[in-house]
């Protein structure tokens, strides 16, 4: 069986700082015959680490059973051939480069440990997974013979200790006459940076400016993102023990005393929202910077009035329910502006010194007006659009079913863009196209892109606002879910004649599989923006009525089933009676195959029966299995009385009462006495689960046969 061995190696350039051992190569040997090899396989690693010389590789090279090579991330798979069988081995690294280096060096090999793999089974072979980390004295041993230098750092505030993320860090070298700069590099979201150089960069020059001992004398400047200065050492401080004459790996932590910087740059003027489709919600971003000496948390408020406005919710980054993490010229937060109406507001910054409810430190606030953008369907033929209206992806559903709709349909949601004079709904059209192969939906546009082509606007759109008088708060469609078919008309009262909206239906006529389309243009100068609603849905306008009927009866007879002649009484002696008949409904679209709900949308036909004036009994209750059958592969030919198939079997004797008493009392519905007779009717009822006509119905069929049964026992 085949053995995986894999895992990830690094190097540490000093205790908290590793890096990944990035494309080298992954050599594995046999262990020495002539080593003790249960003590290889315990032994620690930092006793068996070995940088070998060219006799030494070449000394193993007929012990060598695999090769791999890392990546980016240090991460390597071994695969084994067939002649190795689960035993200890030993792990060597070869690096003909390694991580950051400038230019070429002869290649390299050492040896790490013997490992005894840990083998687990998996489906068809033996996995192990092994990760190691060597120790700094190793792996800078290691940088140095490639001439990598490296200062890894962490910037921190000198007050509170928090990383400060985004500044730039320059490293020097004090020389004699000019100063060597090492390079520069910008602090990460933890306040780390590394800046990696060689030994060229600090002894080049003339003479006198030529290192005389071992490393550089290292001193930092760092500035802010605007070149401010933020630290400057003097070069005196690279000649202070901590810092005269650094090995190739220098770990160091500063500090800067820095200002506080608490400002507010967005949202500002006439703000659209923005929609966060996957969760669906309406959000506004705040820009802007909270760091520096005496930053602990912020929160992000809105107001109104100057007075909070209550159940707005903020996403912070990092998540929770404040800001803890500084934040330079960025993204403060969203505020979910999903609950508030268009209009003026506030938002307002309020920086702690710790957590919020300690010492108020900073305070800003910023004006803004909210357009709300709202262009949704969520109902379409009263169906609701799941899982949310605002993706993409959502199908109609009832009861978390999937649903197709069909007949003369509303369609519900909201066209509303308000809040800014300058932008406001201009018109709004809703469009459908076909779908004509699995896997094809077209996506939903992004906004203000072009109108794609291809689609069929509805009938009584679009709706068009050409007029001022128009706008009123009756006919804003939004942000609450109204008819979305609409035309206008008037009203008057007062002597005042009003515009207002005249909702409509669609009469839906296809069957298939579309795509519905809502687009909504504003007034936006010079040319609008345009935004965009998608929902994909199932039409069903094929009727079943031909296909649900009864058929004939058959009796049993000779050890067949045979044909009772029509008009023929149905004796109770027949004993059980077999209905044939069609209980059928086509698939929407036979192109998706094998079907299913709701292109398979047939949903359960019943047998009930009932004699002259009596109550109705159930002979089969609801069965969800078509008669006839779908075939196994398209086509799907619409079956004929030809194609009747069993419904059910009725066993007449079940209605047989017995001999009449004296005097004469009437049998118990449904029953008849021997020797006497009765009319009775027997109805099929198929129907299939398409939500008609804004789910007022289905499509359907009652078929109902009149027989005369005789009790001849």
């Amino acid at each position: 069986m085949a053995y995986l061995f894999k895992g990830r190696l690094c190097g540490y350039v000093c205790a908290e700082c590793p890096e990944p051992l990035a494309n080298v190569k992954v050599r594995i040997y046999r262990v020495d015959r002539g080593g003790n090899v249960a003590a290889l396989a315990v032994a620690n690693p930092k006793e068996t680490f070995e940088i070998l010389d060219d006799d030494q590789v070449q000394g193993k090279e007929s012990r060598l059973l695999a090769v791999a090579d890392t990546d980016g991330n240090g991460s390597y798979v071994v695969e084994f051939d067939d002649n190795y069988n689960g035993e200890p081995f030993e792990v060597d690294v070869y690096c003909d480069a390694v991580p950051r280096s400038k230019r070429a060096f002869k290649a390299r090999q050492f040896t790490i440990t013997t490992v005894q793999p840990r083998f687990r089974q998996k489906d068809d072979g033996y996995v192990a997974v092994w990760d190691y980390c060597l120790p700094h004295r190793f792996w800078c041993a290691i940088l140095a013979l490639f001439d990598i230098w490296t200062i890894c750092g962490r910037v921190v505030d000198c007050e509170t200790k928090r990383p400060i993320a985004g500044v730039k860090v320059k490293a020097f070298d004090a020389d004699w006459l000019a100063d060597d700069v090492l390079g520069v590099a910008v602090t990460d979201a933890t306040g780390k940076f590394m800046i990696t150089y060689s030994s060229i960069d600090f002894k080049q020059g003339t003479w006198i400016d030529v290192e005389l001992i071992g490393g550089p004398d290292i001193y930092f400047k760092i500035e802010d993102g605007m070149g401010a200065p933020l630290l400057t050492e003097s070069q005196s401080r690279g000649r202070a023990p901590d810092r005269e004459n650094a090995a190739n790996c220098f770990c160091v932590e500063l500090c800067i005393k820095q200002p506080l910087t608490c400002e507010l740059t967005a949202p500002t003027g006439c703000t659209a929202e923005q929609v966060n489709q996957a969760a669906g919600f309406s959000f506004v971003p705040v820009l802007g910077s909270v760091s520096g000496g005496g930053f602990g948390s912020y929160i992000l408020e809105v107001l109104q009035g100057g007075s909070v406005v209550p159940g707005v919710t903020v996403l912070y980054p990092g998540g929770g329910s404040s800001g803890t993490l500084p934040v330079v010229m960025g993204e403060l937060g969203q505020i979910n502006t999903t609950p508030l109406m268009d209009g003026a507001y506030t938002v307002r910054l309020t920086v702690y010194s710790g957590g919020v409810g300690t010492t108020v430190v900073c305070t800003k606030t910023l004006g803004f007006t909210l357009l709300k953008i709202i262009v949704y369907m969520n109902k379409i033929g009263k169906i609701t659009t799941d899982p949310q209206p605002l993706d993409p992806a959502a199908e109609l559903r009832a009861g978390g079913v999937p649903k197709a709709v069909g007949g003369t349909m509303s369609i519900e949601g909201a066209a509303y863009v308000y809040g800014c004079v300058d932008r406001m709904v201009k018109k709004y059209d809703i469009r459908i196209k076909q779908v004509t192969a699995p896997g094809t939906e077209p996506l939903q546009p992004a906004t203000d892109d072009p109108i794609p082509a291809g689609w069929s606007v509805i009938p009584s759109l679009p709706l068009e606002y050409t007029l001022p008088s128009q706008y009123q708060p009756w006919t804003r469609i939004g942000p609450a879910s109204r008819d979305l078919v609409n035309s206008w008309k008037t009203f008057t009262t007062g002597g005042t004649t009003y515009y207002a909206l005249n909702a409509g239906k669609w009469g839906s006529a296809a069957s298939g599989r579309y795509s519905m389309l809502l687009v909504v243009e504003d007034t936006a100068a010079p040319t609008g923006h345009r935004y965009y609603d998608i929902q994909h849905l199932w039409l069903d306008n094929k009727s079943i009525y031909n296909t649900v009927q009864i058929v004939k009866f058959q009796r049993f007879v000779g050890g067949v089933w045979s044909d009772i002649p029509a008009c023929m009484d149905l004796m109770l002696s027949f004993g059980k009676i077999r209905i044939v008949g069609l209980a059928w409904d086509p698939i929407i679209d036979e192109a998706w195959w094998p079907p299913v709900a709701p292109n398979d949308n047939f949903s359960h036909y019943r047998l009930d029966y009932w004699k002259q004036f009596g109550a109705s009994h159930e002979l089969l209750g609801n069965t969800t299995t078509r008669v006839p059958a779908l075939p196994a592969l398209p086509p799907v030919v619409t079956p004929t009385v030809a194609d009747a198939g069993e419904l059910a079997q009725w066993d007449l004797t079940t209605l047989d009462a017995g001999v009449a008493p004296s005097p004469y009392v009437s049998p118990a519905d449904p029953k008849i006495y021997r020797g006497e007779s009765c009319a009775y009717s027997l109805q099929l009822f198929a129907t299939d689960s398409t939500a008609v006509s804004d789910n007022s119905s289905t499509h359907y069929r009652h078929h109902q046969v009149a027989v005369k049964v005789v009790n001849d026992l």
